[in-house]
């Protein structure tokens, strides 16, 4: 009786997705609830074609023919003016890379871990060992816990410096590594934040920290996707800003945190004297000064350097402000759902909000870094705004516990739980489809370097290379004297190698042939050993390799038998 009454609507989603252009994404999750519908029903057939005429109607990506057609001509500009960089970090990070052998492209480790990866995995870790030991950010967890986190945060710095030198090393570098790096850089923030107030004791305004990574991260961003250029200014935060966080975390290891948590007056002797002003923990005073002198000189330089582009390009500097709305929308939407939580979740449950939040922020950017590299019109992208469809919803359910004596009609841990795993999906699924199809347009491999390289080949295959030549010089050994002439393979003395024959105009081997010696050649027989391998031996072994005499085309004159790969 059930499967009668949805049937009908099943048909009426399904006619929908296919006649009304609508957001193609939205409609697209509607589509995946109607088929989960029609699976329900036992009705896998009508599921089939439901999602099946979606596709066809849809072709659920995020780059177009114009984009696919960008990034095969995009290079990435960046200018890091920071003086620390210049003399103390890039010194240090040039040496660093050559730690990682060449065989290891900057997208994979071992075939398992990768270096942008492996860095943010150090962050996990981080923000980890914090949750643990301070689950809502204001107990303080044992010192060594913050000796880890700095060291973490530094090696995660190392690791993501290193990440592109890695890539220009292999001849590996390409969009997608740009994406990748920003895109893990973006959630870094989130991760960081909850490092960093267990260290300070922040408690529930941890959440501000992560603020304060934030905007500044989406503004450097939105201005590079209209300058073209990532412009780091002499003091980043990239460089002096982690440097900052995790040398307070090594002082944290000899002073405690508690240090942070009492009045700054206490904590620093010499601003005893300050009258007037009430009791402000130390990182009350940190987070001001880092809004102040950072925050807000880096809002007014993107914003001039993006309108001093539009002005010269006579574009709308209304559309250009247009891209930071669904910014905008988070940030409103988390600190009304705080304002209006019953259970205070910003102190209850302060990992959980600033994950979900760090992944909805982590869509932002990767949609507007995806819209830099594939030159999509500027302007408010629509699609950015899937990252907040949750938020209404927990607003709601905010509100109904003003309605209901205090108490919500879903319990907001399990609504925090539902805002983490809608958001941590919608970015996987984001993810997963931006490297299926860049991979696609490139023809590249996201973990692994592509075939021809030109620069090293992975270590696995050279082994089998050096098995197969190995083999083949024995092989050659046993049928020295019987190895036959032919137009390609003029007579030789015994111990001789043709490496690089020419043929001359006539179609004869030419007495300028190139021999040498066994012993000095073992490593250049390499392509001729493989053509004489793909075509069966028959030229090098004649008889003795099972195929019969030896039956050869004679090569076009100016042709080279064979490859000098040495």
């Amino acid at each position: 009786m059930l499967s009668l009454l949805i049937r009908p609507v099943l048909d009426l989603i399904g006619y929908f997705s296919v006649v009304f252009p609508s957001s193609h994404s939205v409609l697209g999750s509607t589509v995946v609830l109607a088929a989960c519908g029609a699976c329900f029903c036992r009705d896998r057939a009508r599921a089939g074609s439901i999602v099946e005429s979606f596709c066809a109607k849809w072709q659920m990506g995020y780059i177009g023919h114009h984009g696919v057609a960008t990034l095969h001509k995009y290079k990435y500009s960046g200018v890091d003016h920071s003086l620390v960089a210049k003399y103390i970090l890039q010194p240090f990070w040039s040496r660093s890379v050559t730690l990682f052998p060449l065989w290891m492209p900057a997208a994979i480790l071992l075939l398992v871990l990768q270096i942008t990866l492996t860095g943010f995995m150090f962050l996990i870790v981080s923000a980890y060992l914090g949750y643990v030991y301070s689950p809502h950010l204001d107990t303080a967890p044992p010192r060594w816990v913050h000796l880890a986190h700095g060291l973490l945060l530094f090696l995660y710095q190392t690791f993501d410096a290193v990440d592109g030198k890695q890539a220009r090393r292999t001849n590996s570098s390409s969009p997608l590594g740009e994406l990748f790096d920003h895109g893990c850089d973006a959630l870094a923030c989130a991760f960081e934040a909850m490092a960093f107030g267990s260290t300070a004791l922040c408690g529930r305004n941890t959440f501000w920290f992560w603020v304060i990574a934030a905007i500044p991260f989406y503004l450097a961003t939105w201005e590079h996707f209209f300058t073209n250029t990532l412009i780091l200014p002499i003091i980043n935060g990239p460089t002096e800003g982690l440097m900052l966080i995790y040398v307070c975390h090594w002082l944290t290891f000899f002073l405690g945190a508690e240090w942070w948590a009492q009045d700054f007056r206490k904590s620093i002797p010499f601003l005893g004297w300050v009258p007037l002003i009430p009791e402000i923990p130390v990182y009350g005073v940190v987070l001001f000064m880092m809004i102040a002198f950072g925050v807000i000189p880096t809002i007014a330089s993107n914003i001039s350097n993006v309108h001093k582009v539009v002005k010269a390009r006579r574009g709308s500097m209304i559309l250009a402000l247009a891209m930071l709305f669904p910014f905008g929308v988070l940030l409103a939407g988390v600190l009304i759902w705080s304002y209006l939580s019953p259970s205070d979740i910003m102190h209850s449950h302060p990992h959980l909000l600033i994950i979900g939040t760090g992944f909805a922020f982590g869509f932002l950017v990767g949609r507007m870094i995806l819209a830099h590299l594939c030159d999509e019109p500027k302007g408010l992208k629509t699609g950015m705004c899937m990252s907040l469809l949750f938020l209404p919803l927990a607003i709601a359910n905010a509100l109904t516990a003003r309605l209901n004596d205090g108490v919500p009609l879903i319990d907001e841990h399990l609504i925090l739980i539902l805002y983490c795993l809608f958001t941590v999906l919608l970015y996987l699924h984001f993810a997963t489809s931006v490297i299926h199809e860049i991979t696609n347009a490139l023809g590249i491999y996201c973990f692994r370097l592509r075939a021809g390289n030109g620069v090293i080949r992975s270590r696995f295959g050279r082994r089998k290379r050096e098995r197969k030549e190995e083999e083949m010089i024995q092989r050659l050994a046993c049928y020295d004297d019987e190895v036959p002439s032919s137009p390609c393979f003029p007579p030789r003395k015994r111990g001789e190698c043709p490496i690089k024959t020419r043929i001359g105009r006539n179609g004869k081997g030419t007495a300028a042939a190139e021999t040498r010696s066994r012993s000095t050649c073992f490593g250049r027989k390499l392509g001729y050993l493989e053509a004489e391998l793909r075509n069966g031996g028959r030229n090098l072994l004649g008889d003795r390799a099972g195929r019969g005499d030896a039956v050869t085309t004679p090569p076009k004159p100016g042709e080279y038998i064979g490859a000098d790969i040495g």
